[in-house]
């Protein structure tokens, strides 16, 4: 049986119980009194563990976000909800530049409601550039030539 996004409605007392390493329940398992704490910290500072890597490339590439940077991980909280992940501090223009740090990243909207107009834009440009995006254009398809 495979769980897939079921697992996170899975209460908290389950899962710390069948995962213990999973990242919402870590640092009450594996990093208590000490033991791994440290790896646990590292585990969940991790670029691994949001995959923003691959959505930013998968997205961008096939033309969903108008943004070369990833903007979008996934990432969930001890509820099972999506969160969004912050760096702080904040990273500066530098850090950015040369090392790739990110100052956020928004948690994977539902595809089947996401509106591409009011995703996690900043500035006007964004916002044409993602409208853009989201205005399906007609092209006229050239019929096929008959074979005499």
């Amino acid at each position: 049986m495979r769980v897939y996004t079921g697992w996170l409605r899975e209460d908290w007392n389950y899962v710390r119980f069948v995962n213990p390493g999973d990242l919402r329940v870590a640092e009450k398992t594996c990093g208590v009194s000490g033991c791994h704490a440290v790896e646990v910290r590292k585990v969940q500072t991790s670029m691994m563990t949001h995959g923003a890597m691959l959505w930013g490339a998968a997205l961008y590439n096939n033309g969903a976000f108008p943004l070369k940077d990833p903007h979008f991980g996934e990432s969930y909280g001890p509820d099972g909800k999506p969160q969004r992940l912050v760096t702080f501090p904040t990273p500066t223009v530098e850090e950015s530049e040369n090392k790739g740090v990110l100052p956020y990243l928004e948690p994977l909207q539902r595809w089947e409601i996401h509106n591409p107009e009011t995703c996690c834009v900043s500035s006007s440009v964004e916002v044409e550039s993602v409208r853009r995006l989201a205005i399906p254009t007609r092209r006229k398809i050239p019929a096929s030539p008959k074979s005499s």
